[in-house]
Parts: structure tokens; sequence; C-alpha cells
């Protein structure tokens, strides 16, 4: 089972995700967490900000 959440503000990225192996074979018997921190280089926004199909 693994649970993520996780946020984007001002072309920076953030996420936590916890992990639990529930199997007959597992490495540990407890949980990981794992946190993750990004930046989006060269993103953009949309030059057009609307949902007719034929501006792309």
């Amino acid at each position: 089972m693994t649970a993520l959440f996780g946020l984007e503000f001002n072309g920076f990225i953030f996420a936590y995700t916890y992990s639990y192996q529930s199997n007959s074979v597992v490495f540990d018997n407890g949980g990981y967490h794992q946190l993750t921190l990004g930046f989006n280089f060269g993103c953009r926004k949309q030059r057009y900000d609307c949902d007719c199909p034929w501006i792309k």
C-alpha cells in the first residue's frame, strides 16, 4: 500500500510518500517514508487558457 500527497507552488514541487509492504516476503517490518523536492525548469503557462478544441 502506498499513500501519496503532493503539491506544486510557483514551479516548486513538494511530495510525500509512505509505503508499507503487506506480503509474505518483506524486507522489513516497517514502512518507508519518502520526501521529494523538485523544480520545473523551462515550463511556461499555456498561451491560451480556454477549453476551445481549435486552440492548442
